[in-house]
């Protein structure tokens, strides 16, 4: 393995983790849910009515506009390869800006919410660590 990462109590975290842990995981309950009951009040935004009969459509709404919610559970710890502080780095889809943009539903105001709740917080590659 060329790295491994861990979590702020210094137990190693795996790729698996990473699909079931978090701040937002609960049985049954999805991220957006989660998101909008910490954060609904303080940032004045709710879940899109829509995405009971289409998952495919942005998932919150916020000042009468769309918006789309991004958890992002791990730094891109390899951003220092690009000289980019990987605590600040996050990573979009591109499968989501063709949706977003001209090419898909071509969402003019749509905002997009990033959630970032780092369960790995520290990488060791080649021996050196790196922390966030």
């Amino acid at each position: 393995m060329a790295y491994q990462l861990f979590d702020v109590n210094g137990k190693e975290v795996r790729q698996s983790d990473l699909q079931n842990r978090g701040v937002w995981y609960r049985h049954g309950v999805n991220k957006e849910d989660v998101f909008v009951e910490k954060f609904g009040t303080k940032f004045g935004v709710q879940i899109n009515p829509q995405k009971k009969n289409d998952p495919t459509v942005p998932d919150l709404i916020y000042n009468q506009k769309l918006a789309d919610l991004k958890c992002e559970t791990t730094p891109f710890f390899f951003a220092f390869k690009d000289k980019i502080d990987f605590t600040y780095a996050v990573t979009f889809n591109l499968k989501d800006a063709f949706n977003y943009g001209k090419w898909g539903k071509n969402y003019e105001t749509l905002i997009i919410f990033y959630w970032i709740d780092w369960i790995a917080t520290r990488m060791v590659s080649n021996g050196k660590p790196y922390f966030v």
